[in-house]
C-alpha cells in the first residue's frame, strides 16, 4: 500500500518485498510487515535499501497491472475495483525520470481503454500529473505512455473536458 501525504512525502506499508542482489543474480525476500518512508530525513540505512527495493517492486507491479488491463474490460474493471488507481496516480509524482512513473502511466493508459475505468482515473486525480509527465519530456517512454493515457481518457466526453482543462492540448500539438 502506498499513501502520499499532503506534504508530498510517501508512506508504504507492506508485508513482503523482493529485490535483486547487487549482481542481479539472486532474488532476496524479506518477510514481516515493515513501514517504509520516502522521506529521506526519516530513512536509515535499511530503510533506504528497502526504498530502492520498494520502488522496483512498485515499477514491476505497475507493469503487471498494465498487462492485466490491456484488451480486457473485465480485468480492467477488476484492477480498478481492487483499488489500484490511486497508487498508480501516486507513482506518477516520481517524475519523468522514474521507471515507476513511466510504468504507472502505461498502466493508466491500458486501464483508460475501457469506459468504466476512465471515471475512476479522472476522479483519482491522474490527469494533471499525466500532463506534467508529458511536459517534462525527459523520458520518451514516459511521454509516450502519458500521451496514450491522455488520449484514451479523451475518448469520452466527461474525461475529454478534464484533459483539455488540465492543459494537455499545447504539449500534444
Amino acid at each position: 500500500v502506498c499513501v502520499q501525504r499532503r506534504d508530498g512525502t510517501f508512506d508504504e506499508i507492506f508485508k513482503e518485498w523482493y529485490w535483486q542482489d547487487d549482481e542481479g543474480t539472486e532474488w532476496k525476500r524479506a518477510d514481516a510487515t515493515r513501514r517504509l518512508t520516502h522521506n529521506e530525513a526519516e530513512a536509515g540505512g535499511e530503510a533506504a535499501g528497502a526504498k530502492a527495493a520498494s520502488t522496483k517492486a512498485a515499477s514491476g507491479a505497475a507493469g503487471a497491472l498494465a498487462n492485466l488491463a490491456v484488451n480486457s474490460e473485465a480485468r480492467s474493471a477488476a484492477v480498478v475495483e481492487a483499488g489500484a488507481v490511486p497508487p498508480l496516480v501516486a507513482l506518477l509524482s516520481a517524475g519523468a525520470g522514474s521507471e515507476a512513473a513511466t510504468r504507472a502511466a502505461g498502466a493508466l493508459s491500458s486501464l483508460a481503454l475501457h469506459e468504466a475505468s476512465r471515471t475512476a482515473i479522472r476522479e483519482a486525480g491522474a490527469i494533471p500529473p499525466l500532463v506534467a509527465l508529458l511536459i517534462a519530456g525527459a523520458n520518451p517512454e514516459a511521454a509516450r505512455n502519458a500521451t496514450g493515457a491522455l488520449g484514451n481518457l479523451a475518448i469520452s466526453e466527461p474525461t475529454r473536458a478534464a484533459v483539455a482543462e488540465a492543459g494537455a492540448i499545447p504539449p500534444l500539438v
